[in-house]
């Protein structure tokens, strides 16, 4: 006698509603992140379907075969639906913790002369600027950064790191191929890191970033040399004259910069890379082969060089 099993996937497509219904009840699923799945993988469940069906189309006849497929596609939406609802938790967490800032100072040593100060971030809204008492000070952002201060030649020399707490992830990976904001190990851009470093202190600085959106105000510092690896972002950058000697090489991806140098300076600024636009306000400026230097460059007290490589993006560069 031919079982009648034409209601298999039906009644198996009940029962997994009543677990789902359950889960919910139980605090388990989310509601919301149950949509958010299903609009996310609309391609996948359709292409699980076919699959299913096609097997069945297969094995018309063999009743333990289509409990098999069906009762196997309704386990994997669940289990992939509950680890994705843990994923997007843990993803709400931890932007909760990126909301979350605090300030920190440490002294200056007597001795203190050169300072050097190394960062390894991404996704960065960063702000530099000046002060009188601390050796640094300011506001850190996100739970999982770090800063540690090594004292070098007798404490004459200050080498300042700041890195990420468990260096790369699973996620930091992850988000190579993903464009979601909830999945990234970034800074509030709400919140910016806000960095302040003495102005009596020479300074060596290294930024290596990700994305950064940066108000960099190094105008009050002595500045002996700054380097910037980052990828996209807005970039405001305004130097000073306090050191005889500033080197500024910069290498981005597609950024906007605008820098700001005083205009009694001598500048010499080396430009490459596919900038859509580079525009110069308020300076004179001399082309001489790849170079673009300023009149009297070679007698002025004051020296900056500029070494600027940006893959796509703007430049304007303006006196002050």
């Amino acid at each position: 006698m031919k079982k009648n099993n034409s209601g298999i996937g039906f009644g198996l497509f009940i029962i997994f509603i009543g677990v789902m219904v359950i889960l919910v009840q139980f605090g388990m699923l989310n509601p919301d992140i149950i949509l958010d799945y299903v609009f996310n993988h609309i391609p996948m469940i359709i292409s699980l379907l076919l699959i299913v069906a096609g097997i069945n189309l297969i094995f018309e006849r063999h009743y333990l075969i289509r409990i098999f497929t069906w009762t196997a596609f309704f386990a994997v939406l669940l289990i992939s639906g509950c680890f994705y609802s843990g994923t997007m938790r843990n993803a709400s967490e931890r932007n909760t913790e990126k909301n979350y800032s605090r300030t920190f100072a440490e002294e200056k040593m007597p001795k203190t002369e050169e300072g050097q100060l190394k960062m390894n971030l991404s996704g960065l809204n960063l702000k530099i600027g000046s002060t009188d008492s601390n050796l640094i000070e300011g506001i850190i952002t996100g739970t999982d950064v770090k800063y540690e201060v090594d004292y070098k030649k007798n404490n004459k020399v200050a080498a300042i790191k700041f890195d990420l707490e468990s260096g790369v992830s699973f996620d930091d990976i992850k988000n190579l191929f993903s464009t979601k904001d909830f999945t990234t190990r970034s800074f509030s851009k709400d919140k910016p890191m806000e960095i302040l470093l003495n102005s009596d202190v020479v300074w060596d600085i290294d930024l290596n970033v990700g994305g950064i959106d940066g108000e960099l105000d190094l105008s009050s510092l002595k500045i002996e040399e700054f380097e910037l690896d980052g990828g996209a972002g807005n970039i405001k950058l305004v130097l000073g004259e306090r050191h005889p000697n500033t080197k500024v090489d910069i290498d981005a991806g597609a950024a906007k910069f605008k820098i700001f140098v005083p205009k009694n300076s001598g500048i010499k600024i080396d430009v490459d890379g596919l900038m859509s636009s580079i525009d110069f306000n308020g300076l004179t400026l001399e082309r001489k082969n790849d170079s673009y230097i300023s009149p009297g460059y070679e007698k002025a007290e004051n020296k900056i060089e500029i070494d600027i490589d940006i893959g796509a993006g703007d430049l304007e560069i303006n006196a002050i």
